[in-house]
């Protein structure tokens, strides 16, 4: 008789969490993933370089987080790391000890808060924050229900302008395991205010009266007239300018002529010299002073075969500040 001993192997696979110490757990509510905490600062923010200091809170929210996230540990002792994900510390700090970090709007920093005590930025808060964190049970866990967070910009120094973009700045973990992540659900704009225009903001230039003769050929110009757009500003305002007309079809760059004058246009002309764009923004001014202005001037061309007449043309300045 022959016997046949069939060997059977088998594995087991048992689903679950890891042997790592800290874990996300559904105990306690947790929903078993990090947990979301959303700030929605207002889109746009105008600031006076003149009256922000630094330190000066531009926004600051205090919000619960959007679901409970429960970390569990097998310690009784854990690392705990509250860090920004955003740019480098400045090297300032907010109130106690909330380190303000870079923004990609210069001048302009961001600080966040585990609001441990209730109050938004409370004394005993830091950020960031590495430290350990114990208890005498055999295990460590540590949930979100009840929680409160903050986030704030700040002035750090003179402000250019521009946007802050929605996204991650901070992250809280326990045993290298995320519990939170504190989020702008909007991007911010950041205006330094501008400028306004000093007196009329319609401005008439005469270019006088000249005979065919002194325009011999296309090209030729006569009767430069310098004009200003006098501004006040918050100091180290970007400004930007677009003039906007119709072209004169036969000399590009050049005001049409709207009188009963032909082969005649209008140019304009920045104070080096060089005649502007149409209808095309370009920096005017890159840091403004409190009082400063916009100087150009405007002259008669010739474009074409002439016939005597009127000369008029008409633009639309708009000025742009960052």
């Amino acid at each position: 008789m022959i016997k046949i001993l069939i060997f059977l192997s088998m594995s087991l696979f048992f689903a679950g969490r890891s042997d790592a110490a800290c874990y996300q757990s559904t105990d306690n509510g947790g929903s078993g993933r990090p947990t979301y905490t959303y700030f929605s600062p207002q889109s746009s923010i105008t600031i006076d370089n003149s009256n922000n200091a630094v330190n000066t809170v531009l926004w600051q929210q205090q919000q619960s987080p959007s679901s409970v996230s429960n970390i569990s540990c097998d310690e009784k002792t854990v690392e705990i790391a509250w860090l920004s994900s955003q740019g480098s510390d400045t090297g300032q700090v907010f109130k106690n000890n909330y380190h303000i970090y870079t923004t990609p709007v210069e001048g302009v920093g961001f600080t966040a808060a585990y609001d441990e005590m209730g109050a938004s930025f409370a004394s005993i808060g830091t950020f960031p924050m590495m430290n350990t964190a114990s208890n005498s049970n055999p295990s460590y866990s540590l949930v979100t229900r009840g929680t409160l967070w903050s986030m704030a910009l700040i002035v750090t120094g003179p402000v250019t302008g521009g946007v802050i973009p929605a996204g991650i700045y901070a992250s809280y973990s326990v045993g290298g395991v995320v519990l939170e992540y504190s989020q702008l659900e909007t991007s911010v704009t950041i205006n330094t205010g501008g400028c306004s225009v000093v007196g009329d903001t319609n401005i008439s230039v005469n270019l006088g009266t000249v005979g065919t003769g002194k325009l011999p050929a296309v090209g030729s110009v006569i009767n430069n007239t310098p004009f200003n757009i006098n501004l006040s500003c918050n100091p180290g305002t970007k400004v930007s300018l677009n003039v906007s007309g119709t072209a004169d079809t036969a000399y590009p760059g050049t005001l049409a002529n709207n009188g009963d004058a032909e082969g005649v246009g209008v140019q304009v002309l920045m104070d080096n010299g060089s005649p502007i764009t149409l209808n095309q923004q370009f920096v005017a001014i890159n840091s403004a002073a409190s009082s400063d202005a916009i100087t150009m001037s405007g002259q008669i061309i010739r474009t074409g075969n002439m016939t005597a007449g009127s000369i008029s043309s008409s633009a639309t300045y708009t000025l742009n500040y960052q």
